[in-house]
């Protein structure tokens, strides 16, 4: 068991997308899946587990998927619906993830010599 060296939570810009993207080839290769929990950014590694949380509710998800820079989390259907509203439609939520896990992640997607970036773009919760 790995004990984790940095947890980091920032806060998020975080929507969903649902049943009309069902099938679509996902930027890791696999068909959407409204009902799986998983999500889309262009924030963290393919392949990295993040917890989401809204409230007192959370969810854990797996980046699979790539959005634009209109929103930091783009939550599968069911994973948003899990933590919030869907008529809610976008909400600041809290992203979770344990930094030795994105550093790992990285380099399966980009190469173990790629120069790993420290900090996202997202916005620091202190």
């Amino acid at each position: 068991m790995t004990i984790p060296t940095a947890i980091i939570i920032v806060l998020a810009s975080t929507t969903y997308y649902g049943d009309k993207h069902a099938g679509n080839l996902t930027a890791s290769g696999e068909p959407f899946d409204p009902h799986g929990f998983t999500c889309a950014t262009w924030l963290y590694p393919l392949g990295t587990e993040l917890t989401v949380r809204w409230g007192d509710k959370e969810v854990i998800v797996v980046v699979n998927d790539r959005c634009d820079h209109s929103t930091d989390l783009d939550l599968s259907m069911r994973a948003f619906e899990h933590i919030a509203p869907l008529d809610v439609g976008r909400i600041q939520a809290e992203v979770v993830f344990d930094l030795d896990n994105q550093t790992q992640a990285w380099k399966d997607e980009h190469g173990e010599a790629t120069e790993v970036p420290l900090f996202t773009e997202c916005e620091f919760k202190l």
